[in-house]
């Protein structure tokens, strides 16, 4: 994709510096959040879903008190999290397929077929 943009030694790095600094701080004010609402650490990893290691679904049912709500922020949760794992994967078999075609991939003759 950075063959089709204008500049692209200049757009593509940028985007890439300014997209990981906006997440790593929307990702610290959710944690900021997350430490404000949080009451009873220990009565949330020792809940029904703290013990499945999702503290995160009691917390927020505590914060809310609303089953609904916490229904729907964790929906969202799931949702960006299997966004986050397809891009994860585009990502990487991108970066094989041009590694292969560049014959910088070990075994790149069985990926080019």
């Amino acid at each position: 994709m950075a063959e089709e943009t204008r500049n692209a030694e200049v757009v593509v790095p940028w985007c890439m510096v300014s997209a990981t600094l906006l997440n790593g701080a929307i990702g610290w004010g959710m944690v900021i959040a997350i430490l404000f609402v949080t009451v009873d650490i220990t009565a949330a990893l020792e809940s029904p879903t703290g013990s499945l290691g999702l503290p995160i679904i009691d917390i927020t049912y505590s914060a809310l008190g609303s089953k609904a709500g916490t229904s729907v922020l964790t929906a969202i949760l799931l949702f960006m999290t299997a966004a986050g794992a397809i891009s994860a994967m585009a990502t990487s078999s991108r970066l094989i397929w041009a590694l292969a075609r560049d014959r910088g991939l070990p075994g790149w003759r069985l990926v080019t077929k």
